[in-house]
């Protein structure tokens, strides 16, 4: 898949982490996300790299949707919505290449798509809040 467009390796990051939390075994995971194994073929480098960030870093990440999420429970939202979240802070917090803006945009249009309008608010206000938490102290 060289070549995709950024939005489209982020759909497919997406994808995948959402595919790790419906996995019983972390080694299944591990052979369907690395580009040498024979399912991971393909994959593309900037996906794979937001997936290794998410998982390496879930921890840190699910704390961070939780604190920032009003009125919610990180196990009650959509796990797709979840899955956007964990790719999209994981970005912002680590992978310190892409500005917050355009992290934020990506996100609200994959929310669009994925899990649908009424979800934007939500997914809009984590991140927007882990950014500005951020942004003094990442240079995004």
């Amino acid at each position: 898949m060289p070549g995709i467009s950024r939005r489209k390796s982020r759909e497919l990051a997406v994808m995948l982490i959402y595919s790790r939390d419906r996995l019983d075994d972390s080694n299944e995971m591990e052979h369907f996300i690395h580009p040498d194994s024979h399912q991971g073929k393909g994959v593309d480098e900037f996906a794979n790299e937001l997936v290794e960030i998410a998982w390496n870093n879930l921890v840190v990440i699910d704390e961070m949707i939780q604190k920032n999420l009003k009125n919610w429970k990180q196990n009650r939202i959509s796990p797709v919505l979840n899955s956007i979240l964990r790719i999209s802070i994981g970005e912002i917090l680590f992978y310190q290449k892409t500005d917050g803006k355009v992290i934020l945009n990506e996100a609200i249009e994959l929310c669009k798509s994925l899990v649908g309008e009424q979800a934007t608010k939500i997914c809009n206000g984590v991140l927007h809040a882990v950014w500005s938490a951020t942004n003094h102290q990442i240079d995004i």
